[in-house]
């Protein structure tokens, strides 16, 4: 990776951290208004990040690395259209079970988290499991040949299975 794709990264990274404190500012915690309109926005930009880095993964060969990205970016798409279905029941679910601050008490409580942790990788900011299996809400979709097909194959890459280790060390090793 070049210096100039670091600091991208970074200011990507950056902008996005950014993005989340100001999602739990103490003064705007996330109306009931616009709980799906900001959802939306958030997993736009998530996605076109993903492409952006599905991209450039790829020009440089790094196959594996895209699929995992593909594989997120899958997923982004599968909750947002299962979402859709019914935003009015499933929205205020996948904002509970996401640890989403709706409250300024909630806000407040994800601002100091925040402070207390610059990584922002906290228990009480991510949910130990997924607020729905992703088969169901593939099987809802019609989605069931995608998810027996390609999200199962780029399961493989994303959890690095015991199995793929001796492929792994070859392919870095230059064997």
């Amino acid at each position: 990776m070049t210096v100039l794709e670091t600091e991208d990264l970074w200011a990507k990274s950056t902008r996005l951290k950014d993005d989340l404190r100001s999602f739990c500012s103490v003064r705007a915690p996330l109306s009931r208004g616009n709980q799906w309109k900001t959802l939306v926005g958030i997993a736009l930009r998530l996605a076109n990040m993903r492409l952006e880095s599905i991209s450039r993964r790829l020009e440089k060969g790094d196959i594996d690395s895209a699929v995992i990205l593909a594989r997120s970016l899958f997923e982004l798409e599968v909750n947002l259209s299962y979402m859709a279905r019914d935003v009015a029941n499933r929205l205020p679910e996948y904002l509970s079970r996401g640890r989403i601050p709706l409250t300024k008490k909630e806000a407040k409580r994800a601002a100091a988290d925040l402070d207390l942790n610059p990584s922002f990788v906290t228990s009480s900011l991510i949910p130990k499991q997924a607020w729905r299996p992703m088969k169901e809400m593939c099987d809802v979709l019609n989605r069931t040949p995608e998810y027996e097909t390609f999200y199962r194959y780029a399961s493989v890459p994303t959890h690095a299975g015991a199995f793929l280790l001796g492929n792994q060390f070859v392919r870095l090793a230059g064997c």
